[in-house]
């Protein structure tokens, strides 16, 4: 009975560690997500600051001369920031692939290496194995057919059999 229960806790705990693998978005959609919002967030930010200007301008009567080089400026570092932040983005996104690259060779290395030692768990030669012995064979066998008493012992195995007394 306890047996059964053990067995039930694991085929659940496998079903929501699928979940969470499902629901994790890809990191290509994170990062697009974020600079998207990133973007949208620096517009309305934009959007924003001229707001505020007009109003000081309203309030204070500064010339519209005045508050186009204000505008200008600020427009200047609102690009500026962007392309920085555009650089960033580009940076962080290389060091996360070059990072996934590094994973995934470790990770191919452990499955690898997990497999070679399953298989030679169940006495299972590997691929490499087969070549190697194979290899042995076809040099064996050149070596037997170079010697004249293994010719003739070919010679007699190819040629096909006659029934006698038929």
């Amino acid at each position: 009975m306890a047996s059964r229960k053990k067995v039930t806790m694991k085929k659940s705990a496998r079903r929501t560690s699928s979940r969470r693998r499902t629901k994790q978005p890809p990191v290509r959609e994170s990062l697009g997500s974020a600079w998207r919002s990133t973007v949208a967030a620096l517009g309305n930010a934009e959007v924003e600051v001229e707001r505020q200007i007009r109003e000081l301008l309203d309030r204070n009567k500064l010339h519209r001369k005045d508050a186009a080089r204000v505008l200008s400026r600020v427009g200047a570092r609102i690009q500026s920031e962007r392309k920085k932040a555009a650089k960033d983005l580009e940076s962080t996104v290389k060091r996360v692939r070059a990072q996934l690259r590094k994973d995934r060779r470790s990770l191919e290395g452990m499955i690898q290496d997990a497999v070679q030692g399953t298989l030679a768990a169940f006495d299972i030669p590997s691929r490499k194995e087969v070549a190697n012995l194979t290899r042995k064979v076809e040099r064996l066998s050149r070596q037997i057919d170079d010697l004249p008493a293994g010719r003739q012992r070919a010679q007699r195995k190819a040629r096909p059999r006659t029934r006698r007394g038929a």
